[in-house]
């Protein structure tokens, strides 16, 4: 249970639920802040949602080509190696409903009390 750190790593979670849960969230597309929000037009099904997602972890593609363009002998062990994979648990939980206006309002430079 601990919070993905890792720079993008949190919208390629997310990315994968979308297309692995895409049924469960009723095809509602969403926006995440990169951080902890994520955000939909309209109500997503349920006010708690849990996902497992299992996400390979490729390697970085450091391999490092001889004079002659070819790997060299470690660079063909490394990429005969299976990928990592990894599970992530993804909750979803209903915090705010935020009006419209107040998104035309925070756009227009106008402040709001509540949001």
């Amino acid at each position: 249970d601990t919070p993905v750190d890792a720079k993008g790593v949190g919208r390629k979670i997310l990315g994968q639920v979308y297309e692995t849960y895409k049924t469960e969230l009723a095809g509602k597309r969403f926006a995440y802040d990169g951080e902890k929000s994520l955000f939909s037009v309209g109500p997503l099904p349920h006010n708690k949602l849990e996902f497992t997602v299992v996400m390979s972890e490729v390697g970085t593609g450091n391999r490092s080509p001889e004079a002659d363009g070819s790997l060299s002998e470690s660079d063909h062990k490394r990429s005969r190696r299976r990928p990592h994979t990894k599970t992530y648990k993804v909750a979803i939980n209903f915090d705010a409903k935020i009006p419209m206006s107040a998104i035309a309002n925070a756009l227009s430079g106008h402040e709001t009390k509540h949001f």
